[in-house]
């Protein structure tokens, strides 16, 4: 029940280094621009409203469009000797992949302005300080502690966690008395679920709950 977003990099090397800048300059010259970050929008944000849970997997680097391309997902763990960062400023050009939306979301408007005005890559110990990631590993640790993430998040309720994203999105940009307002509304209509009768059963005879997602291997 949950989606990973694996390395993009040939060979692995890294999870995302950005989109390819000459691709992206043949863009502006046919000005086609427009055109190009509606499309990579669409592509963000079918990933960001995915009902299941994602997993970034960040190893080697996340930088620009793929720094983008990891706040789009619901969690992300690190190596140890990655790098993570918005380099656009570097280079004059724009984050138009959603960072100056989604990244002051994430970790606060004064640390996201000198992230993205700056353009230095941080370390794996500053984003875990600042909220961008949840975990930092070994480096060849980073897919397997991410499928760990992952299967524990498989064991949970499909429909409790569908439910849970869907508030999280729903009320992110309205004030707390219209987000309790909301959450109030899902849970209502989520307590009618059977993984809500499933999880009560197995709260009452001690039992560990059964959604009925995992399936027994066959022989």
């Amino acid at each position: 029940m949950t989606t990973f977003v694996p390395s993009l990099c040939r060979a692995a090397r890294c999870f995302c280094a950005g989109a390819d800048l000459s691709l992206v300059g043949s863009v502006i010259a046919e000005g086609k621009i427009d055109d190009f970050l509606s499309r990579w929008h669409n592509v963000f944000a079918r990933i960001e409203g995915c009902s299941k849970p994602t997993i970034a997997a960040i190893h080697g680097m996340a930088l620009a469009g793929g720094f983008e391309l990891m706040q789009v997902c619901d969690l992300a763990v690190m190596g140890d000797a990655s790098r993570v960062g918005d380099q656009h400023a570097k280079f004059g050009l724009f984050p138009g992949g959603g960072s100056t939306q989604r990244l002051p979301r994430l970790i606060g408007r004064r640390a996201a302005t000198w992230m993205l005005l700056n353009g230095d890559s941080i370390e794996p110990g500053q984003a875990l300080a600042l909220g961008l990631v949840n975990d930092v590993v070994a480096e060849d640790a980073v897919a397997e502690r991410a499928r760990e993430i992952g299967e524990t998040l498989a064991e949970r309720s499909m429909v409790a966690s569908r439910a849970i994203k869907e508030v999280l999105k729903r009320t992110r940009d309205v004030d707390l008395a219209k987000g309790i307002d909301i959450e109030r509304e899902i849970a209502a209509a989520h307590m009618a679920s059977p993984d809500v009768a499933r999880g009560l059963y197995a709260f009452k005879s001690r039992t560990a709950p059964d959604f009925g997602y995992l399936q027994p291997a066959n022989g």
